[in-house]
């Protein structure tokens, strides 16, 4: 599993994920998830959303998270031809963060550029870009 790259000010909830199978246009596609690092009695909560052709088919809009409990979500997606995000959204104690996941299919996502590092601005704040055609 890949761990998304996470702001020190956001909601704390580490996301972990993993696209299993191929990717092609029109064909489902399983995203693993794996969610740490609640720590809020109350719990968290995690909301998926899809853009750019990417249809999101589970899970639930939100989804709730226990506190001191990894939790593991399957995502189901069906991408369209070009790059298409799976945008996801963990909050905690009042604070949202959002993690960028792209997912690419057909000649046209090939030509886009590439996965992004993280960035360091000037003033140290650290970024990552996501490429849009």
């Amino acid at each position: 599993m890949v761990q998304a790259p996470a702001k020190s000010n956001g909601s704390g909830v580490v996301v972990n994920y993993r696209l299993s199978g191929a990717i092609a246009a029109g064909q489902p596609l399983t995203v693993a998830f794996r969610f740490e690092g609640v720590t809020d009695p109350g719990g968290a909560t995690v909301r998926m959303v899809a853009d750019g052709g990417l249809r999101l088919l589970e899970p639930p809009a939100t989804v709730e998270l226990k506190a001191g409990q990894p939790t593991s979500i399957n995502a189901i997606v069906v991408p369209a031809e070009g790059l298409g995000y799976l945008h996801v959204f963990t909050t905690q104690n009042g604070l949202e963060s959002v993690t960028s996941i792209a997912v690419g299919s057909g000649k046209d996502a090939a030509s886009l550029p590439g996965r992004s590092e993280l960035k360091q601005m000037p003033d140290g704040e650290k970024i990552f870009s996501i490429p849009v055609k």
